[in-house]
């Protein structure tokens, strides 16, 4: 089934029962995700975990982590920016950068 076939309207709320533990979890992931509502960062959170697992309706191949371990088992090691290169994603951005100074500083 497609997935515009589960767009619901607003009428078709989903409720959760919130539990303490589920408003720190909840809270928690807005503030990592920097979404202004729980359901925003909810959504967030759903599409980067189909993306990272793979196999699903969202991302029918495979996902992020099995790329990262297919990789470095027929590389034998991966480098930070090459880990980095894998793991980037729109919903959780990953880098690496390298600063080197040497010397005194003014200051």
């Amino acid at each position: 089934m497609p997935l515009a076939d589960y767009t619901r309207t607003k009428s078709e709320a989903t409720t959760i029962r919130l539990t303490d533990r589920r408003q720190s979890v909840y809270d928690a992931l807005q503030e990592a995700t920097g979404e202004r509502s729980r359901s925003q960062a909810i959504d967030v959170a759903t599409e980067y975990y189909c993306f990272m697992a793979g196999d699903n309706r969202l991302q029918p191949a495979s996902g992020r982590v099995a790329r990262l371990l297919r990789r470095a088992r027929e590389e034998g090691s991966l480098t930070a920016e090459q880990i980095a290169e894998i793991m980037d994603c729109e919903e959780l951005p990953v880098s690496y950068e390298v600063a080197v100074d040497c010397g005194r500083s003014d200051g």
